[in-house]
């Protein structure tokens, strides 16, 4: 199984050089997460969930060929 994930992960590498992609957006996972590759950020964004330390969400800016990006923390519970 590792083996099919790791040419999977390779593939899509390739694929997004080739048609030079910016962002990758993907969830859910328990914690958000961002990682560059080449030329592509890989933004894992977590569970949005009130209640959990890390609870937040992900804003994406666009403007023109710019694209910027924040998590943004739930307030806590007091």
């Amino acid at each position: 199984m590792l083996k099919v994930e790791s040419e999977h992960k390779i593939f899509e590498i390739q694929l997004f050089a080739q048609h030079r992609v910016d962002l990758f957006v993907s969830g859910h996972d328990h914690q958000h997460s961002e990682t560059v590759f080449g030329n592509t950020t890989y933004l894992t964004v977590d569970a949005l969930r009130d209640g959990l330390s890390n609870a937040g969400y992900l804003e994406i800016h666009v403007q023109g060929n710019s694209i910027d990006h924040s998590f943004i923390p739930l307030p806590s519970e007091p």
